[in-house]
């Protein structure tokens, strides 16, 4: 699948919902429980929010919610300031990667997708 985060042209979340759902059912029929999705903010490290999978498909639509105050962490896990460092103010929408949505072994009940921002 290409990527549904074209920034011409929006996003189908219907057909992300309709995504989500599917891969939700294979995940549950493995025996998954939750789902980490990950990204790496900008000071290499690597961030981790974890979802049901019974909310896979409208997580997949919709996101889920991030501190946009994860731009501003610097490598010792401190906060920088500056003019554009308003703290946590809004919020990123992480998105799952159904392509590389992953069963993983070594942890029952546990799937990984690198997240989408």
């Amino acid at each position: 699948m290409s990527s549904p985060f074209s920034p011409s042209a929006g996003l189908d979340r219907d057909r992300l919902a309709e995504l989500g759902a599917a891969a939700a059912s294979r995940m549950e029929q493995a025996g998954v429980e939750l789902v980490a999705l990950s990204f790496v903010d900008n000071s290499g490290i690597s961030r981790v929010k974890a979802v049901p999978v019974a909310r896979l498909a409208t997580v997949a639509a919709w996101g889920v919610g991030a501190s946009n105050s994860f731009d501003f962490f610097l490598g010792t896990d401190s906060i920088a300031d500056g003019e554009h460092s308003l703290g946590p103010v809004g919020d990123l929408r992480l998105h799952p990667d159904l392509d590389a949505l992953t069963v993983l072994a070594a942890q029952p009940g546990w799937a990984w997708a690198p997240a989408w921002r």
